[in-house]
């Protein structure tokens, strides 16, 4: 594990999954970890939330088919805070699913 990872596994431990007091086994932990754990999104300051709302709506596909001129209008900002209202959080620049 890099040392991006292992912060990413202690953040994820002390701010997510509250390991070990959830009773899981280390490799358990480990597991969910890797199912939960979507990448670092926050460097150079940015709003990791909102740039990884960027990732997920291309990487989703999300507006596929929706013409370029409309496109322009869809609102990430929003959606970043309805993403993160149910499903994801944000913990120092890391995002991690929470189901």
């Amino acid at each position: 594990m890099d040392d991006e990872a292992a912060e990413a596994f202690e953040l994820y431990c002390k701010q997510v999954n509250y390991w070990p007091s959830n009773g899981y086994e280390l490799e358990d932990q480990l597991e969910s970890f890797r199912q939960s754990y979507q990448g670092f999104f926050g460097g150079s300051g940015k709003d990791a939330a909102l740039e990884y709302t960027y990732q997920y709506v291309e990487d989703t596909g999300f507006l596929s088919g929706v013409p370029a001129s409309l496109e322009r209008y869809f609102d990430y900002e929003a959606f970043a805070k309805d993403l993160f209202l149910e499903g994801y959080s944000e913990h120092e620049g890391h995002i991690f699913t929470d189901y």
